[in-house]
């Protein structure tokens, strides 16, 4: 995704006089400014985000020493969400541009229980998952990695890939066939008994390049994979290079967050009309319906709209971050669900050719329930999210 530069990222807030006889300590007091605090159950403050890189997108995390009520922002285009534990917040705008060496004041206020005495402070805030400012080292954020190859990769999704050229005649699908020409079954023989164990699916996404979960790769050798192409003609078993877990996977969370993954094959595969590519969506904004497939079976789903009261997610809504989408089953024909980890998430583009385009994959369903069920929520990965990241192992 994007690369910081050696130079610093600064995220910190003006310094200035405190507007009450209340010393509240900064984690870094050149950076973090509190504007006021005589208001009884609320104190206020100012955050200026400053980089020397432009972002595309911004999420910071501000994590305090006792509990909060809400965070509101004055005037700008973010959403504040405190989460459950109420003493972290997350202030986003995942389509903001923050332009380089550009700095932008963020006013906020908090509100908290209590008489005023003992003002909730700021331990640590973050940008883009890169820790600028803390007062002690082992205050971590739910589901943010810090290592450098982390933001790196982070970074870098955002920057246009102009290598990257899409396969021709990607999406098709041979007329009056039940295949879909780009699906595959990822199985394991990392077990004493020489057996194949099977795990999930995955989708061709080129002649070399297959995408899956990260959860079901993760710590499983190259040479204990086996991935299979079912199609009309054949059932090929291809060898495998290597596998590329998504730098920002993290399998301890309950989120499994970023749970992406691509494997490489060792040689490139003879594309037909019964092996072929997916293509892989153009858009970032991925809320058009369309279903999901695993091996010859398909089913229609829904994406839900978390602002509509009739649609909500329900169990799942603990589980959504800004790169996942919510679905549910459409059960107008009865049929069995199914959502393997790893499954497709596909719908047609808009154009005169049918072509078929990978729009996410399924991290999270109920698939081992007998039928489908409109009450029924199947949690996906977001494909236009990780899209430049993906693009730049297929180049």
């Amino acid at each position: 995704m994007y690369v910081f530069s050696v130079i610093p990222l600064l995220l910190g807030l003006l310094v200035g006089p405190i507007a009450t006889a209340t010393n509240l300590n900064s984690p870094c007091p050149d950076l973090f400014h509190y504007d006021a605090t005589d208001q009884p159950g609320e104190w206020s403050g100012t955050i200026t985000l400053l980089s020397d890189t432009e972002l595309h997108g911004v999420w910071v995390r501000l994590i305090f020493d006792k509990e909060i009520k809400q965070l509101t922002i004055e005037d700008h285009p973010y959403e504040a969400i405190i989460s459950n534990d109420t003493r972290e917040a997350l202030i986003k705008n995942p389509g903001v541009l923050l332009k380089e060496s550009t700095p932008t004041d963020i006013k906020i206020t908090v509100k908290y229980d209590g008489d005023g005495k003992k003002v909730p402070e700021l331990m640590m805030y973050r940008l883009n998952a890169r820790v600028v400012c803390s007062k002690s080292n082992s205050i971590h954020f739910n589901g943010d990695q810090s290592s450098s190859e982390f933001i790196k990769n982070l970074l870098e999704s955002h920057k246009k890939s102009n290598k990257y050229t899409e396969f021709n005649g990607c999406g098709t699908v041979p007329k009056e066939s039940k295949q879909w020409p780009w699906q595959v079954a990822i199985s394991t023989n990392n077990n004493n008994d020489g057996k194949e164990t099977y795990l999930c699916q995955g989708s061709l996404i080129s002649s070399k390049h297959i995408l899956t979960t990260a959860h079901c790769v993760n710590n499983l050798q190259p040479k204990h994979l086996i991935i299979q192409q079912k199609s009309i003609k054949k059932n090929q078993q291809l060898p495998i290079g290597n596998v590329q877990i998504y730098p920002g996977y993290n399998k301890n969370h309950l989120l499994l967050l970023n749970d992406i993954a691509v494997i490489t094959l060792k040689d490139p595969i003879n594309i037909d009309d019964n092996t072929r590519p997916i293509c892989l969506t153009n858009d970032k904004n991925n809320d058009t319906d369309g279903i999901v497939i695993q091996d010859e079976a398909e089913a229609k789903i829904n994406i839900l709209d978390d602002d509509d009261d009739d649609d909500e997610c329900g169990t799942l809504d603990g589980l959504i971050t800004d790169n996942t989408i919510c679905a549910s089953y459409v059960a107008a024909d009865n049929s069995k669900c199914i959502g393997d980890s790893g499954s497709a998430f596909v719908a047609q583009r808009e154009q005169s050719k049918p072509v078929w385009e990978l729009r996410g994959i399924v991290t999270y369903s109920a698939a081992l329930q007998n039928k489908c069920d409109t009450s029924t929520r199947i949690l996906l990965i977001d494909i236009g999210k990780y899209l430049k990241w993906i693009q730049s192992i297929i180049v």
